[in-house]
């Protein structure tokens, strides 16, 4: 079954100017944890699942951070198939997770590591190092496709999606809002923003004509046509 997740591609230290076209002009989504980003890591994970996870990061003087529940989900939860909300800068992107192989800074392709401004990164020890040779701190990248790009949050989202996009954390399963996402992905596929009046009338209306019907006698109808046509500004003489 299709899941849906929210991920955001802030990164660590120096990671967002990397982060951001390695997504929008690469296809891979990434995530920070640089520290961790070898083979040997993925593979204890693989093996021996959340164990594996927490003897890594424990091994390496990290303890039992809450955070580390991201990095899970990304590695492990997040599957072929399933669909990825990017919030950005007022707008958020949809995502198609290609399949179930997860790359580190070992198996990373390098010749597309540059930042938003072409700089290339350099690979050195396990951590890829901006033109000013610091850190960045990005560790595992997915393979993705893009569904759609920068669709507006305004106009698209509704409440729910909106409120969702505001969390904190790196990621989490936002399956529950399918409907919302979905909604959105067809709007925006047809041009066709929220239009809060339209839907107001849209859900009343057939309520109303209910009501109507069924208390409108022949004595009250001219009532009920005068309070209309003062609503609209007439005068009734």
């Amino acid at each position: 079954m299709t899941k849906y997740w929210l991920h955001r591609i802030t990164g660590g230290d120096n990671a967002i100017e990397f982060a951001h076209p390695l997504l929008f002009s690469h296809n891979y989504l990434s995530i920070g944890w640089s520290d961790f980003s070898d083979e040997a890591f993925l593979e204890n994970i693989r093996e021996h699942g959340i164990d594996g996870l927490d003897e890594e990061m424990q091994n390496r003087d990290y303890g039992l951070p809450k955070n580390r529940w991201n990095l899970w989900r990304f590695i492990i939860e997040m599957k072929k198939g399933d669909i990825v909300v990017v919030p950005t800068w007022g707008e958020f992107s949809l995502f198609e997770l290609v399949d179930d192989i997860v790359f580190t800074n070992e198996s990373m392709d390098g010749c597309i590591y540059q930042d938003w401004n072409d700089n290339k990164a350099t690979l050195h020890d396990g951590y890829y190092y901006n033109c000013e040779n610091k850190i960045i701190d990005l560790g595992f990248y997915r393979k993705v496709k893009p569904l759609l790009i920068n669709i507006p949050r305004d106009g698209y989202a509704d409440q729910e999606l909106f409120s969702r996009m505001k969390i904190r954390q790196t990621n989490a399963d936002i399956s529950d809002l399918a409907e919302s996402i979905e909604y959105a992905r067809k709007a925006f596929e047809e041009n066709n923003p929220i239009n809060l009046k339209e839907q107001i009338v849209e859900e009343t209306a057939p309520k109303l004509l209910a009501l109507i019907e069924k208390w409108t006698t022949d004595i009250n109808f001219e009532d009920l046509v005068e309070w209309y046509l003062r609503s609209l500004g007439a005068r009734i003489v």
